[in-house]
């Protein structure tokens, strides 16, 4: 949800939350927040667009699936991602 708030109608796939951002701002340790972030890409709700550097203090760029992206040329519709996802089956006990 963290990521939805920055998401201003046009920056989708430059939106940016350090882990240790992230982990301060709800309350997490960074080991919580990078799976939290595994889960939500394997999910289908974030796609990551930009590799960050540690070393140069820039986080990754993520896009969300739910929210279209601004092209060049007009909008892009959102590729909801998630739709895609299929769970592991659970065996009837």
């Amino acid at each position: 949800m963290e990521l939805h708030t920055r998401y201003n109608g046009g920056n989708n796939g430059t939106l940016t939350l350090s882990y240790a951002e992230a982990g301060e701002l709800l309350g997490m340790g960074k080991a919580t927040v990078q799976r939290a972030y595994k889960e939500l890409v394997q999910h289908g709700f974030l796609v990551l667009e930009k590799e960050g550097n540690w070393y140069h203090r820039k986080a990754h760029e993520w896009r969300l699936t739910t929210k279209p992206m601004q092209r060049t040329k007009g909008r892009e519709i959102a590729s909801n991602d998630w739709r895609h996802f299929r769970g592991k089956k659970r065996r009837a006990a």
